[in-house]
């Protein structure tokens, strides 16, 4: 079995409730940076908004399909990653400081978490399942799937260091 390797950059980030009763026991849980913009919403959470450029797939309701989708691009180490990750979460604009935690059972885990995230493939979603690249600064570069929103508001307060909550 392949395993789920997911970014995230809020409330399921070590250290918070719904970590605690979501996403026990990861395989591992890596500091990591992609690139997009980081929003906090008036209700205090936050989004994340990522160019489609950026983005490698969309989610679906299939588990199965998706995770072999992302192992089948594989990952990239290099050398060069530990300066790369530095210029990121030095506060380079447009890049997101978060987490990839890696779990041995996706097809359990992506329902869960989109349940949680309010994905609904094919249906109206507060946020969007969506593959992209994410750089640690040891292991190097993998496709994560992470949550995402389609455009910010004018509403919402833009993170410029790319951390929830705001230091």
């Amino acid at each position: 079995m392949h395993q789920l390797k997911i970014f995230v950059y809020g409330t399921l980030k070590r250290s918070f409730e719904p970590h605690e009763e979501l996403c026990k026991g990861p395989i591992s849980a890596v500091p990591a940076v992609v690139r997009g913009d980081l929003f906090e919403r008036p209700e205090g959470f936050p989004v994340l908004v990522v160019p489609k450029l950026r983005i490698l797939a969309n989610g679906t309701g299939d588990p199965f399909k998706d995770i072999k989708r992302q192992n089948e691009m594989g990952g990239e180490s290099d050398r060069n990653l530990k300066f790369l990750f530095e210029g990121f979460i030095s506060g380079e604009p447009g890049t997101v400081l978060g987490e990839i935690l890696s779990f041995d059972d996706p097809d359990k885990r992506l329902s869960v978490l989109d349940n949680y995230e309010g994905f609904h493939p094919g249906k109206a979603s507060l946020y969007l399942r969506v593959l992209v690249w994410a750089v640690t600064e040891k292991e190097g570069t993998f496709p994560v799937w992470t949550y995402v929103t389609s455009r910010s508001r004018r509403s919402w307060t833009k993170l410029n260091g790319g951390v929830w909550p705001a230091e």
